[in-house]
């Protein structure tokens, strides 16, 4: 598949779940295995791509909201087992 292909789907999903963000009417609900797919491949893409360039910005300056990147880095941390304390150290060391 084309990387403009790839930019192409990915706006289109965007959309999509932009338009589920907002409750539109017609907006499909999503199931907890839907967004588990969705958030798992969005990481593994995220920290493939920082292995492999370095570090960049995941989302731009006012994508989500503080308590937006709270909740999913805590839930992050709780599905992988690790305590915010252990991501201070991490984060320490590298």
């Amino acid at each position: 598949m084309s990387s403009s292909n790839v930019l192409d789907r990915a706006a289109e999903l965007r959309a999509h779940i932009d338009a589920i963000a907002a409750s539109a009417p017609d907006a499909p609900e999503l199931d907890e295995a839907a967004i588990q797919t969705l958030l798992s491949a969005a990481v593994l893409i995220y920290s493939r791509r920082v292995d492999r360039q370095g570090n960049f910005a995941g989302i731009p300056r006012d994508a989500i909201t503080a308590t937006d990147a709270l909740t999913t880095a805590s839930t992050l941390l709780k599905s992988v087992n690790v305590a915010p304390f252990e991501l201070g150290l991490w984060e320490a060391w590298s």
